[in-house]
């Protein structure tokens, strides 16, 4: 019991160490636009490693579009955890980033017609889950309110095609392949903004 109590001295003691010597306002909580993001919020702290010019950070999207895209059912979740790092600045201006990406998508969509046989329609099935390491460039433009711009590239994109299963209703089913050019190329891009604490 003691061991334990001295383990989250220690670490108390560490984090709040980080917050005394990081720079005047290392939080930063925002709003990013783009893909693979979609639409979601980001949350980054500038630790005063590295000269106050290491923050990890981590983003999230969630939507489900059903009613806007007309569809049964659309749910697309994006998570990136990962290390900016500031070329010249404290907490500012050019950075690179490092980072681990899971993009998953769920859609259901009935009105498929069979490949083979044109008189059949079904419902459409679509599952996607693809982990990939992230490289992007970007600037923090701003000090309080903050504007952030960037690009890069995922090294595992997305497949050229997604397997579609439609199940018809005599219980038959098939796969179908749709292509989803141009998001498998790898590139990522976003826009962001938001305040800094």
């Amino acid at each position: 019991m003691k061991s334990k109590f001295k383990s989250c001295l220690i670490i108390a003691s560490f984090l709040v160490s980080l917050s005394t010597s990081a720079q005047e306002k290392p939080i930063r909580i925002g709003v990013k636009i783009g893909y693979p993001n979609a639409l979601g919020g980001n949350i980054e702290y500038v630790t005063p490693l590295l000269g106050k010019k290491l923050a990890p950070s981590i983003e999230y999207s969630t939507l489900s579009p059903e009613k806007l895209l007309e569809i049964e059912k659309f749910d697309y979740s994006y998570l990136q955890f990962g290390f900016n790092y500031y070329f010249f600045k404290p907490g500012k201006g050019l950075y690179s980033n490092l980072s681990y990406g899971i993009l998953k998508t769920e859609i259901i969509d009935s009105g498929y017609s069979s490949d083979t046989d044109y008189n059949k329609t079904g419902t459409g099935y679509v599952k996607l889950l693809n982990k990939s390491v992230n490289f992007k460039l970007g600037a923090k433009l701003g000090s309080g309110f903050y504007f952030r711009p960037e690009i890069g590239y995922a090294f595992t994109p997305v497949p050229e095609f997604l397997d579609t299963t439609v199940i018809f209703s005599d219980g038959t089913s098939e796969v179908q392949q749709e292509s989803i050019s141009p998001l498998n190329s790898g590139l990522m891009f976003n826009f962001g903004f938001g305040a800094a604490f």
